[in-house]
């Protein structure tokens, strides 16, 4: 682990890389303090949606279904609620000021 100047990293940018690109973490500092934190990726950064996904399950941040391939809105016809509906109910539960009823944006 080395440490480095904001001033310094940037004039010797591709030489610092090359060393994290190595292994090695190099610690940022301005005035002394350490503000950032330079590190070599990890292997493999894989950011298709089914690896995000799997990402969410895997932290809890998200359940999977319960059945595979499961699809339970493809039938669903929607709540039957007026064209902006939804927003004007968002609007008043936020305090906000909704709009004249009947017009698509909010008057301003």
């Amino acid at each position: 682990m080395s440490k480095a100047g904001i001033r310094e990293f940037k004039a010797h940018l591709s030489a610092y890389l090359r060393r994290v690109k190595r292994g090695e973490i190099v610690l940022l500092t301005e005035h002394g303090e350490v503000v950032a934190e330079v590190r070599p990726a990890p292997e493999s950064v894989d950011d298709t949606p089914a690896s995000k996904i799997a990402r969410m399950i895997e932290r809890g941040d998200l359940r999977p279904p319960r059945t595979p391939k499961a699809r339970p809105l493809k039938n669903w016809k929607g709540l039957g609620a007026r064209r902006g509906e939804a927003q004007r109910l968002l609007d008043s539960v936020r305090g906000e000021t909704p709009w004249p009823p009947g017009t698509s944006k909010p008057a301003r």
